[in-house]
């Protein structure tokens, strides 16, 4: 019928899911997300600490007898939350596992991070409550993040609707990410 309008609904998706599966990419997404990589402190708890972590949050994984460069992290995600009438960035339940796993200096504090983690994933309207150095080292991580977040998308080929969708989600994860470093900056506080 030329009377009515046709509205496309498109699901709860973050940008990378609508840039991946539709083409674009919205700037204000309340769906969005961010993964952000936390190193894990190498300590003698690594291999514990790793043994812990679900394999598909683990990069660089360590080697019985080699620990790579760069060391072992482990990925969290960080998503929008509504706080009143904004949106706030807040580490996921998986985020604030790594966080404590990753600082944790003794194997009751490795289970006290994992018991943690499995309160939090079910209490989802619960505030993220972490220690000091969690926060210090989610805002250390979260700037890591800003400043490797490229700053140009390079438009070539014709490709101008691409490269602007790009943009914009780039500029959403440059937003979210922001947001998480100040919320962990007053966490620190």
């Amino acid at each position: 019928d030329v009377d009515h309008s046709l509205n496309i609904c498109y699901g709860n998706k973050s940008n990378a899911e609508l840039l991946h599966g539709y083409g674009f990419s919205t700037r204000k997404n309340s769906d969005d997300t961010a993964r952000i990589s936390i190193p894990l402190v190498n300590d003698e708890l690594l291999m514990q600490k790793v043994a812990l972590l679900p394999r598909a949050l683990v990069t660089n994984p360590v080697c019985a007898h080699e620990i790579l460069d760069d060391g072992p992290s482990a990925w969290g995600t960080v998503r929008w939350e509504l706080d009143g009438d904004e949106l706030v960035a807040c580490p996921s339940a998986e985020l604030t596992m790594v966080l404590r796993l990753s600082l944790a200096t003794s194997t009751h504090e490795l289970f006290t991070a994992m018991t943690a983690s499995a309160d939090t994933q079910q209490d989802s309207d619960s505030t993220v409550s972490l220690p000091r150095p969690a926060w210090e080292l989610l805002a250390e991580c979260s700037k890591k993040a800003l400043a490797a977040l490229p700053c140009v998308v390079d438009q070539t080929d014709g490709c101008r609707a691409i490269s602007i969708a790009v943009a914009d989600a780039l500029q959403a994860r440059r937003e979210i990410l922001t947001s998480l470093f100040h919320e962990a900056k007053s966490g620190c506080a």
